[in-house]
């Protein structure tokens, strides 16, 4: 069985809802949300949110945990909560059962469960390679580690326990967000985990945790229906850089690049629209999700981008 997870606060919920809606969808798994904020809102959430899990972390972690990563900033903070919470449902799974820790950000178009239940029996834990495209993205790699952990997995097994405590270990004492040497975020520690255990599978599909930094705009189609980039399935896209400002106006990527047809139609477009399908069912409900804030510098920079030809606005 399959167990995905996702950690969102306040200003993820609505990524992360979507992501669960886009999931359920397509397959029907054991999906938790991990809320970081203190409000009660998701106690009680639309019918259609029915398979959704909602687990509030400042209940679950110890004291002692939380006492090592409470003063760091938010961004560090959710990253050392990833292993945390992996860590400790090894001990609610059953033997062989995969956890799969997802960003909130992504969003699914094909069933990922399939694909990972094929997995070798020797493989216990799951990392993807962020395959950059470029030389701009690979100047990156060497200081934000070879591996991408929005999308992250372990199976109940000993090498897989062993493994993602050694994780949990390392983020304790330290997620920082400034790159020195074998630290950076709760990333870079997934090249030695790498190295260091057996069982370890690395993912060679570039359709599960596409992204802007692997993916090119016009390498998107749909083939028998079914939409493909690089010639291969589109499991799941890493929507790293999109910004969400109303319920009808989005800037895809807050990135350098600028997003053409059809990546903007079939990816980012379909993205909006189930962000606004979810907050449109949450407001129903009662519950006034939280939109991006937009800040001046942002403003400007998105002004001058549109000025020169480089907007990626995306208005519903």
């Amino acid at each position: 069985m399959i167990h995905y997870i996702t950690v969102a606060d306040d200003a993820y919920v609505l990524r992360a809802l979507t992501l669960f809606l886009s999931m359920d969808s397509r397959e029907r798994s054991d999906f938790t949300l991990y809320y970081t904020g203190t409000s009660r809102y998701l106690d009680s959430l639309p019918p259609q949110f029915a398979g959704l899990s909602v687990k509030y972390v400042r209940e679950l972690i110890t004291d002692k945990e939380l006492e090592r990563i409470t003063n760091r900033s938010n961004s560090e903070f959710h990253w050392a909560l990833k292993p945390i919470i992996v860590a400790s449902l090894m001990g609610q799974v059953s033997t062989n059962d995969w956890i799969i820790y997802l960003d909130s950000d992504m969003f699914s178009f094909a069933a990922l469960g399939p694909l990972l239940l094929s997995l070798d029996s020797a493989a216990h834990v799951f990392l993807c390679p962020h395959f950059p495209k470029d030389s701009y993205f690979s100047s990156f790699i060497l200081r934000v580690g070879f591996y991408n952990a929005g999308v992250v997995g372990f199976r109940k097994s000993d090498l897989g326990k062993e493994a993602v405590q050694w994780w949990r270990d390392r983020c304790v004492e330290s997620t920082s967000a400034n790159p020195l040497g074998n630290i950076y975020a709760d990333q870079k520690y997934l090249e030695e985990l790498g190295a260091r255990f057996s069982g370890v599978f690395e993912n060679t599909c570039l359709g599960i945790n596409a992204a802007p930094w692997n993916i090119d705009a016009n390498s998107v189609e749909v083939i028998d229906g079914e939409l493909v980039c690089h010639g291969k399935r589109l499991y799941l896209y890493h929507m790293q850089g999109f910004k969400i400002y109303s319920r009808r106006t989005f800037w895809a990527y807050s990135g350098p690049l600028k997003y053409e047809e059809p990546m903007k139609s079939l990816v980012y477009k379909s993205y909006a629209e189930s962000l606004s399908r979810t907050y449109s069912l949450m407001l129903q409900h009662g519950v006034r999700l939280r939109f991006d804030r937009l800040s001046k510098n942002d403003f400007l920079r998105y002004f001058f981008r549109w000025l020169s030809g480089k907007s990626n606005l995306l208005r519903l």
